[in-house]
């Protein structure tokens, strides 16, 4: 359940869209919203310059988030915190203020509609003790309508399916949850070259698939509301090819993170570049009670 919501603000493009779905969980979920800008502040790391320096830096970002706030989340707060790095004042903020979610924008080469995560989005998930929502370019103030979450039956993917379960629930949205089952061959390097096995490959996929719609049809099936895709392939591809006119993308972090940290696997990290809709990556659990992870 969301309570606190924190957006990133710094009055770039990335940040206004990262501004405006924060609103828009916001008033849909009920959440308090938060626009956080911060100011660089040189004495961190340059002990002996003018405490005038950070006040007037302090100033300025208040200006650009209160305008940010007026104009497309009338409803947030604001809060501007002197850091020498944005990715660390981000996570300060979040942590102090028990945030249940922490709203990042795109790079500004990202295309309209798509995400590209920039350099201090990339710095914030390394630690981030909460969930991190990367915005769309140019979305909008339009409301969730369809998310995607995708899922792999590990915990971690179990609580990236709860997080969107709430979401849906809150916005009305639809909500898909959707299998990619690997089929890429296994790839073994030896001193002589390249072995591929292919032994039995086959029929390892079709257990492995049928493994999964089983668990889709007890974990998810029997709850109104919610469909389910179970595809063959990529993950990455697959994903991206299911969120094709989704708002909403939800995965979980990789196994092998801190606990309650976000710690990108190949696939989250893939699609912070290659979605076609906002990307929410929720952290490990605290535990994991019952549940084995390789």
């Amino acid at each position: 359940m969301l309570t606190t919501i924190l957006a990133a603000v710094d009055g770039s493009p990335g940040s206004r869209d990262a501004a405006s779905l924060a609103a828009a969980i916001g008033a849909a979920t009920g959440a308090a919203v938060e626009l956080v800008g911060v100011a660089h502040d040189p004495r961190m790391r340059l002990p002996g310059r003018d405490h005038h320096d950070t006040a007037a830096a302090e100033a300025a970002m208040t200006e650009v988030v209160t305008a940010v706030r007026d104009e497309l989340a009338p409803d947030a707060s604001v809060r501007v915190i002197a850091d020498h790095a944005a990715a660390r004042g981000l996570q300060h903020a979040a942590e102090q203020d028990g945030a249940s979610l922490l709203v990042v924008g795109s790079a500004d080469k990202a295309q309209a509609g798509g995400v590209l995560s920039g350099r201090v989005t990339r710095q914030t998930l390394r630690s981030a003790s909460c969930p991190v929502l990367l915005a769309a370019r140019d979305r909008g103030t339009e409301a969730i309508r369809r998310i995607v979450v995708g899922f792999d039956g590990g915990s971690e993917a179990r609580l990236a399916l709860d997080t969107a379960k709430d979401l849906a629930r809150a916005t009305g949205a639809e909500l898909v949850v959707v299998a990619v089952v690997d089929d890429r061959l296994p790839v073994s390097h030896v001193p002589g070259g390249v072995v591929i096995d292919l032994a039995d490959w086959e029929r390892l996929v079709a257990d492995d698939r049928a493994h999964m719609a089983a668990m889709l049809d007890r974990l998810v099936a029997p709850e109104p509301g919610i469909t389910t895709d179970l595809r063959v392939g990529d993950p990455t591809d697959g994903l991206v090819t299911a969120a094709i006119d989704t708002d909403l993308l939800v995965v979980g972090s990789r196994r092998w993170g801190r606990l309650s940290r976000v710690v990108l696997g190949s696939t989250a990290e893939d699609l912070m570049v290659l979605a076609p809709c906002s990307v929410l990556v929720v952290p490990r659990p605290d535990a994991e009670p019952g549940v084995s992870s390789p």
